[in-house]
């Protein structure tokens, strides 16, 4: 086929699609089409013709957790994929939209893109860009991975890579020159985003205190690629064994879909025009759901304000809860109870004497309300800073409550001093 033919060829196959509209404002946007035989919808993207081996190899990996490559086009050195459009959100707008998400659902979708990254590890292909921002949910609940800019062989004859990508702050140490990018590189990553997911920051910052997700987080970000899980399959199996142990019921496909709801802004959203007439539309149950958002988000933002400040409510752990309200009822008792109770003055000042003995220390070193990340000295990333930091408070309570017990014997009745006195 001369260059001639294969122009006609190419024009031929694209003027099957019809174009919609572009994906984002960026330059070489991707671009929303329908097919013009079938109605189906796709996004036609361009990528540097480089990558057309791993694209094709890509197109081989048929997985749930990925989007499904409908065709190649290669032209005169411009390569072009057309692959199945995700309705949906990425995961950035989702972390913006929801004060917190809950740890079963941040190990769904750390099970989900751990599971797409083993199907593309098995073709021996890396991702190197796992990032919110390249991870969408589905209108059903569904994670995809997406964005094979970054996607490259592993090539074990090498030390390190030819070009260093992938984005800063979730991108591995070893792809900026340290060493060779592999399966590990992914590990790291997707380490990053369910810390991101869960703590709201970067491991560098601080591993999460979600003693579930902790562990995980912590070997996967290992800067040393030796010290993190083998492969993402090791990975993937110890998501699910903390999953099965901390979350034995199976999430039903209306939970999953509820996920995406409670995430939906309120405005309504024109995501597709009146040339996408094809797309079946979300259903009225779930518009409505979003419509009631306000309701639905008080009792969420109750619920999400319990797991990430209270302690004994920080996971959903049936266990943990119970002992914590015992804890809590004894609190309750010690502070509030007296049996020389003369006035209600008398009581009062008991009262607050007692909390003043008993809470301070446990509010700091439960790390009630995120306390921790607000005092100076124990806020800091240094051990010890931190370690003088909680000397320093113990020394300020015990002062303070020397002064609080003297000002409050001078307020209790001669009564109630005689008696306590005896």
């Amino acid at each position: 086929m001369d260059k001639h033919s294969a122009n006609e060829y190419h024009k031929e196959h694209f003027d099957q699609y019809k174009e919609i509209e572009p994906l984002n404002q960026k330059e070489n946007s991707p671009i929303l089409v329908r097919h013009l035989q079938s109605n189906e919808f796709f996004v036609r993207k361009k990528y540097d013709p480089s990558l057309s081996k791993r694209l094709i190899q890509l197109k081989k990996v048929n997985h749930p957790n990925l989007p499904k490559i409908k065709e190649i086009v290669l032209q005169n050195n411009h390569l072009w994929i057309f692959e199945e459009y995700i309705h949906g959100k990425n995961l950035t707008d989702i972390l913006k939209a929801v004060p917190a998400l809950k740890t079963e659902e941040i190990l769904e979708i750390g099970i989900s893109v751990a599971e797409a990254l083993t199907a593309l590890h098995e073709e021996k292909l890396i991702h190197r860009d796992v990032k919110p921002g390249n991870i969408m949910i589905t209108t059903d609940g569904v994670v995809k991975l997406i964005d094979f800019d970054a996607l490259r062989f592993y090539d074990d004859s090498k030390n390190t890579d030819t070009v260093n990508l992938g984005t800063i702050g979730f991108a591995s140490p070893e792809q900026f020159g340290f060493a060779q990018s592999d399966e590990r590189s992914d590990i790291y990553s997707l380490g990053v985003v369910l810390n991101v997911c869960s703590a709201r920051r970067y491991p560098k910052n601080g591993i999460t205190t979600d003693p579930i997700l902790a562990t995980i987080i912590t070997k996967a970000t290992k800067l040393d690629p030796d010290d993190r899980y083998e492969n993402m399959l090791e990975m993937t199996n110890a998501l699910l064994q903390v999953k099965k142990a901390s979350f034995p019921a199976v999430q039903s496909a209306q939970q999953q879909q509820d996920f995406y709801v409670r995430t939906l802004p309120i405005k309504e959203e024109a995501v597709i025009q009146q040339e996408k007439n094809s797309w079946t539309p979300l259903s009225p149950e779930m518009i409505q759901a979003a419509q009631e958002q306000p309701q639905q988000a008080a009792s969420s933002v109750q619920q999400n304000w319990l797991r990430r400040y209270v302690p004994g409510f920080r996971t959903d752990l049936l266990a943990n809860k119970i002992f914590a309200c015992l804890i809590y009822a004894l609190y309750a008792y010690l502070i509030f109870y007296e049996n020389s109770i003369v006035t209600f003055k008398d009581w009062l000042l008991r009262a607050l004497q007692n909390a003043f003995i008993l809470l301070p220390l446990s509010i700091l070193f439960t790390n009630f309300m995120n306390i921790q990340k607000k005092l100076p000295l124990i806020k800091s990333e240094d051990k010890k800073n931190r370690r003088l930091g909680f000397l320093l408070y113990i020394v300020i309570w015990l002062i303070a409550l020397t002064c609080l017990i003297a000002l409050f014997d001078s307020l209790h009745t001669q009564a109630f001093l005689d008696f306590f006195n005896k």
